[in-house]
């Protein structure tokens, strides 16, 4: 083992802790298959690399059938509730962000201290994994500071870990949240997030990223009009089939809603509103003129959403907003049909 494992190593022993962690809590109706998953998680990240390819290969599959047979479960035990979060979110307030800000601060100092390392003459980083050293070292220093800044333990900050890690144990989910990571560092002082629904994965994973970190921010959820799946899910309490919706917005014209993303989306967002075509072609429109970029329907759906919201008098005043931008995959022959249905819909509200 070199020290480049290490961040693998460390991934490997939080994954077998949330193994331990599911396989002794007896509210969880489905422990034994949720250990199983986490477990061979952990076998992965610690022993993944002495392993042959074929075994790392049925590990992986392994894996998938768990998830994707709903082998997966929840704890019954109580979560921190919203409203504790929220008290302590306001009672830190900023300070937090010091420790999203420690992993890139010390990846950078570190990336240029470890170019430089040597131990009996020799470089004792190899050359070109300066940075993955780096990142490592981060990830321990930020885990240990945020232990000091919030008098936690080890054993809660695994135990509230879990709880997020079961939130977004689908693998779309957790992908497409870290997108919620990406906006924070970018802006910490967001009031409202506009987030794109189809399946529901991105904005579920962006959800309950946010509501864990900052959950003073509110995440509004954005459909299609033709093909507003979670609009029908909530109103009916279940996710439901509908008839095919319409295509102009294809990105998110899917057939039904998933279960976990409904669920994760009806815990999670604060508000759905949802748009026409024509407001849709106006967002093409807006964001070609401000920023020079050409989206495709579904791209836009977040900021269409966002001029809806506003639109609608939801009090909304001084406040710092953001929507995301989820597609270019552009048909071209389109285009003349977006431009005509956006200065069709400006001239009609003139």
């Amino acid at each position: 083992m070199t020290i480049l494992d290490a961040p693998y190593l460390l991934m490997g022993i939080m994954f077998a802790t949330t193994a331990i962690i599911n396989l002794r809590d007896s509210s969880n109706a489905k422990r034994w298959k949720s250990a199983g998953f986490w477990g061979i998680n952990a076998i992965i990240f610690i022993f993944g690399s002495y392993l042959p390819p074929l075994a790392n290969g049925i590990l992986v599959i392994v894996m998938v059938l768990l998830a994707g047979l709903g082998g997966l479960g929840r704890s019954g035990k109580p979560e921190t509730s919203l409203e504790q979060r929220e008290v302590r979110a306001s009672r830190f307030g900023n300070r937090l962000f010091i420790l999203a800000l420690l992993i890139p601060l010390v990846t950078l100092l570190g990336t240029f201290a470890f170019k430089s390392l040597t131990w009996n003459s020799a470089l004792l980083i190899p050359a070109g994994s300066s940075a993955l050293a780096a990142l490592g070292l981060g990830i321990i220093v930020a885990f240990f500071a945020a232990l000091v800044m919030l008098h936690e333990t080890p054993a809660s900050a695994m135990h509230e870990g879990r709880g997020l890690l079961d939130a977004i144990c689908g693998v779309a989910i957790a992908g497409q949240g870290t997108l919620a990571i990406e906006l924070l560092q970018q802006d910490a002082h967001l009031d409202r997030i506009f987030v794109p629904v189809g399946g529901g994965g991105l904005a579920a994973g962006v959800a309950v990223l946010i509501k864990h970190l900052m959950p003073q921010i509110k995440i509004i959820g954005v459909e299609a009009e033709e093909s507003a799946w979670l609009a029908a899910a909530l109103q009916a309490g279940a996710a439901v089939d509908l008839p095919r919706g319409g295509l102009f917005a294809e990105g998110v014209a899917v057939r039904r809603i998933g279960d976990e993303t409904f669920r994760l989306c009806s815990d999670y967002l604060d508000d759905v509103v949802t748009v026409d075509s024509d407001s849709i072609c106006a967002a093409v429109k807006d964001l070609f003129e401000d920023v020079q970029a050409i989206a495709e329907p579904s791209g836009t759906l977040a900021l269409a959403g966002m001029k809806r919201y506003i639109q609608q008098q939801h009090g909304i005043r001084d406040e710092r907003l953001a929507h995301v931008l989820s597609g270019a995959n552009v048909n071209f022959h389109g285009l003349p049909m977006s431009r005509s249905a956006a200065s069709w819909a400006s001239s009609a509200r003139r």
